[in-house]
């Protein structure tokens, strides 16, 4: 990766530590000091994400190079801590009575990331992203199939104008004329509700390579405002921040890829902020059930040791394993890959 894309590796290091916060202090009174922002870490991924593989389909002549070298980045990890957390299940360490029923099926199901469309539960909370990723790259290997690539921002674009247009003029006249249909497509295409996100990525990459007009910055104003609108349709952040808070999430994200894109970003690379980076594909993977059902009622329960100081411990953790998982299965796949892209 170039030196200059380092920023990216610290945001993802960043957007994984909200989660992880938000998610270890949700429902708790510790939430409110700011870590129910972290709901919204999803997002700043979804924007990176958005840059990032639009960037990659840009160096990829072939739509099977494309998926081949998305199914060795994404699945081994995927399978490695579903099974990981499966196994944590079965046992049933913590005697949870919410886990009393964890059969073979769901978790065969899990390990395609499609168990949504099969009204699976995800064996983890955290789960629900990868479908939406997983549409994401559908839709640019499609566009790299038809050769059409280039036209991919604005059909996407068109399509959160439509959602926009449903959800500011048609839902506001009549509310049963197309709620059916919206809502078949969130349960069917989760990421219609995340375009914004997506397509502002794939926006600032044009930006960052030099081809950005002022209707990109048009284009990616739009994306702000109507993340901004469709808050009501956002899971789960919604549930847990208002919408000023959401607003100010948002801002911060949008504002610091306009800084990540003029270069002035540089600030928040350092070591602790790469390495977050390295390992948040597998840290945002296995940190949920663990602590949350497994590490952080332990230490309570059993240990006597107060939740504050249980959510460092259970963070550090999960830090630690996501680490191994990274070094001794992600980076071995990715490996694999470009050996057998030189074959």
């Amino acid at each position: 990766m170039k030196k200059r894309l380092q920023e990216l590796d610290a945001l993802r290091g960043i957007a994984a530590l909200l989660v992880v916060g938000f998610h270890y202090t949700m429902h708790r009174d510790i939430s409110s000091y700011g870590w129910e922002l972290g709901v919204t870490g999803v997002d700043l991924f979804f924007i990176i994400s958005g840059f990032v593989i639009f960037m990659s389909a840009q160096k990829i002549d072939r739509p099977f190079d494309f998926i081949r070298r998305r199914f060795f980045r994404l699945f081994p990890v995927y399978w490695v801590i579903v099974t990981f957390t499966w196994v944590l299940m079965y046992l049933n360490v913590n005697n949870n009575p919410l886990l009393v029923d964890v059969p073979p099926s769901r978790y065969f199901v899990n390990l395609t990331m499609l168990q949504r469309y099969f009204d699976i539960p995800s064996l983890d909370g955290s789960y629900w992203t990868m479908l939406v990723e997983m549409q994401f790259y559908f839709l640019v290997a499609i566009a790299m199939w038809i050769k059409k690539l280039n036209y991919l921002i604005v059909t996407l674009m068109v399509l959160m104008s439509l959602v926009l247009i449903n959800e500011l003029i048609i839902q506001p006249i009549s509310p049963e004329m197309f709620t059916w249909l919206f809502r078949k497509s969130e349960i069917w295409i989760q990421i219609i509700n995340r375009l914004p996100f997506f397509v502002a990525g794939m926006l600032f990459y044009k930006i960052y390579i030099g081809e950005g007009r002022w209707r990109t910055v048009i284009a990616i104003l739009m994306c702000y405002i109507t993340a901004l609108l469709i808050f009501d349709n956002i899971e789960p952040s919604k549930y847990f921040i208002d919408v000023l808070q959401y607003v100010l999430t948002t801002t911060i994200y949008f504002g610091v890829f306009i800084l990540f894109v003029r270069n002035r970003l540089k600030l928040i690379v350092n070591p602790v902020t790469l390495f977050l980076g390295k390992v948040s594909y597998s840290l945002y993977l296995i940190h949920q059930f663990l602590g949350i059902h497994l590490i952080i009622p332990y230490l309570e329960t059993e240990c006597g040791i107060d939740y504050r100081l249980g959510v460092i411990i259970s963070a550090l953790v999960a830090i630690l394993l996501a680490f191994f998982v990274n070094r001794f299965i992600e980076e071995p796949s990715m490996r694999l890959y470009r050996k057998r892209k030189t074959t």
